[in-house]
């Protein structure tokens, strides 16, 4: 997992490797970068320097991709989003044996005829001319991106052992040199646990979020900070469990309109996914913005060894009767599925060439908002069951789910869970990231899961 740093949010971030310090690679980039750009530029050049040295000298001994662990810890006043208690991020760009550091290495632009490898599963696509937009200013552009590439630091989780696992895999697209077949994309993929939540020692927020386009990494980070510091700032959330719904979706539009004016992040061609999992006490709420998905795995009344998948989130798609009425009530274009297993696609235009987003909700992506694409989230409700039939809840970016059904999901889940909890999220996103080998060759989403067993609080 990562620990990315910014300049207004504090959080733990992982250590350099100190034997590299001196090494004629890292010298020569941070003596450019001094020159150049200052030390704040020195700083972010030798980080990667190091990590592509180390990547060079050593490549992880890892088949599929490489594990990112949950990681970071506030203490103190330096505590971001107001918080009394431990943060964890994941999500980040690691780089798999095999795979090179896109910004080490960086591909050669494909001919326009191979632009079709990867259009089919892209979320966000263009097949015209990009519309005019002004983009935001960049003066006081605030540093989002991982810097670390490979294994981090294991930071304890705040809960008991066993009880709450992560794990996440940068994904690959094909790559136009001769010397390697596809390199690493930059994860666009983040996610937080935050415990205790907004002073509770009974309530825990759990979210996955899933970028995409040109900034998405950056959409999906910002947002990883601003949804717990939204949801802790509403009235509403003292006002008792009554209002937690009406809390929620407010949240999720407060912190839409705030990345509007977020300085640096130009969200009208990038967004992200959103699905959040409030959990306090025995009861939970799940808001869902997008097609990354919260399941439940609850004990089969048959009284078998099988768990059972109840989707407490609902992928929305814009080819879903009110999500599509919504989108052409607002003057968009909704493009039916090209084959089964693809998705539908809004679109600003009734030839199809322009934007082309292959979901009906989002944070960011305002080239649509204006058409019906919404950032307010479907929130559902749900009390956990008094006999203990329900056993985890597991949430996922659609890198998971894009190949593998919620209740194959869940049944290799509880196939592994003797490994552990994390080590049962490693084995559902490389049998994912099997699938992605399968189907598509070269091109892999970014695959992110999160696993917490029930009950949470005794």
């Amino acid at each position: 997992m990562r620990a990315a740093k910014s300049q207004s949010r504090s959080r733990a971030s992982v250590s350099t490797d100190k034997s590299l310090e001196g090494s004629e690679e890292v010298s020569g980039v941070l003596a450019e970068a001094e020159e150049n750009g200052g030390e704040e530029e020195a700083a972010f050049r030798r980080q990667y320097a190091e990590a592509s040295v180390r990547n060079e000298d050593s490549a992880p001994d890892k088949d599929v991709c490489e594990e990112e662990r949950a990681i970071g810890s506030a203490k103190g006043s330096d505590r971001s989003v107001a918080q009394k208690g431990f943060k964890g991020f994941f999500g980040s760009q690691s780089v798999a044996e095999g795979e090179e550091d896109d910004l080490a290495f960086p591909a050669v632009a494909a001919p326009p005829a191979s632009e079709t490898f990867r259009r089919r599963r892209l979320t966000f696509a263009m097949q015209g001319n990009i519309p005019p937009h002004t983009p935001l200013s960049q003066v006081q552009q605030r540093v989002f991106r991982s810097l670390e590439i490979g294994d981090v630091p294991k930071v304890p989780l705040p809960f008991r052992e066993g009880q709450v696992g992560t794990f996440s895999c940068h994904g690959i697209e094909p790559s136009y040199l001769d010397t390697r077949p596809f390199v690493a994309k930059i994860n666009q993929d983040r996610g937080i646990c935050v415990y205790p939540f907004a002073g509770h020692e009974r309530m825990a927020l759990f979210a996955v979020f899933d970028g995409h386009g040109e900034q998405g990494d950056k959409v999906s980070e910002f947002c990883m900070y601003e949804i717990p510091r939204a949801l802790e700032a509403h009235s509403s959330l003292k006002g008792g469990d009554d209002n937690m719904i009406h809390t929620l979706k407010e949240s999720f539009l407060t912190v839409d309109s705030r990345l509007n004016l977020e300085v640096g992040i130009d969200a009208f061609f990038s967004g992200t996914t959103a699905v959040a999992c409030l959990v306090k006490g025995k009861r939970l709420w799940v808001a869902n913005a997008g097609d990354s998905r919260c399941t439940l795995a609850t004990a089969d009344p048959a009284g078998t060894k099988r768990l059972l998948a109840r989707d407490l989130s609902t992928d929305q798609n814009p080819d879903s009767p009110g999500e599509m009425a919504r989108i052409i009530k607002n003057g968009g274009y909704v493009s039916p599925s090209p084959e089964p297993g693809l998705s539908a696609r809004v679109w600003l235009d009734p030839e199809y060439t322009q934007v082309g987003l292959a979901m009906a909700r989002s944070i960011g992506d305002r080239a649509v908002k204006g058409v019906g694409v919404v950032a307010e989230p479907e929130v559902v409700e749900y009390s956990l069951a008094e006999d203990g039939s329900d056993k985890f809840l597991l949430l996922a970016s659609d890198g998971v789910w894009e190949f593998i059904s919620s209740q194959e999901a869940v049944d290799i889940v509880n196939a592994h869970l003797e490994k552990g909890v994390s080590a049962a999220c490693q084995v559902l996103i490389e049998q994912a990231a099997g699938r992605w080998r399968d189907v598509e060759g070269d091109y892999r989403d970014d695959i992110t899961a999160l696993l917490i067993m029930l009950p949470l609080f005794k």
